[in-house]
């Protein structure tokens, strides 16, 4: 679906209204973007490189709000702009399914990689492949080939929710620049060439590091076996 610029305000401004209208709470922004992702595929060219939360505080200042929610301060809500409805903000309670859409369905590596907590002294590192997983290694160590480092996996003793999990990992992707489709579920265990699932062998073997490869001689006939078998 083709939008204008206004079209695109609109869209905005009465989704956050109507769910504030019906149930009295926000709406998540990172699900604002969601929606905008599933009806106006193009909604990017029209931010003219901004990001979402920049276009909404400039061009509709107005008539919605972002604020912090109250649980934790990663968790970003829209609501209608406080001077038109009077609404105490700290009491504002998110509410996704009301816009009918709910959190993407993450890789399990992915969601474990954002919400598990990161010891002190220790660094994540997340490799986005067939098998895709994540590993913490000292701080001291450098990232390993082929990995991108999580910077922003709750430390110890941080405030988790769901929402404050995507919220996480939404800001990663826009930062690395990595399309969503490459972290959702499904995405770790199908062969993206072939377009067939992956052998349980398959697996195994895509999860060993380069380095550990090279050190392993199998016979080829042992090889087809267990081709075979897994």
């Amino acid at each position: 679906m083709s939008i204008s610029h206004e079209e695109l305000k609109k869209i905005i401004v009465d989704n956050v209204k109507a769910v504030f209208e019906k149930t009295g709470q926000g709406v998540f922004l990172s699900s604002i973007g969601l929606l905008l992702a599933k009806n106006c595929p193009q909604f990017k060219e029209l931010l003219a490189g901004r990001k979402l939360a920049d276009f909404i505080r400039k061009e509709l200042s107005g008539e919605i709000d972002i604020i912090s929610h109250t649980s934790d301060p990663l968790i970003k809500v829209v609501v209608p702009h406080n001077d038109d409805v009077g609404i105490n903000v700290g009491s504002v309670e998110p509410e996704v399914s009301d816009i009918g859409i709910g959190l993407p369905r993450y890789s399990r590596a992915v969601w474990s990689a954002f919400s598990k907590e990161v010891r002190a002294g220790f660094l994540r590192v997340i490799k986005l492949s067939q098998n895709t997983y994540f590993r913490d290694i000292p701080s001291s160590s450098g990232i390993p080939e082929g990995f991108y480092l999580v910077d922003n996996a709750p430390a110890e003793g941080a405030p988790k929710s769901s929402e404050s999990t995507h919220q996480r990992i939404q800001t990663w992707l826009d930062k690395n620049k990595i399309e969503l489709e490459l972290v959702l579920a499904g995405k770790d265990s199908v062969d993206s060439e072939r377009g067939k699932p992956l052998s349980l062998l398959e697996r195994i073997v895509s999860a060993l590091p380069e380095a550990d490869l090279k050190r392993i001689q199998l016979p080829l006939d042992v090889v087809e076996r267990l081709l075979r078998e897994f």
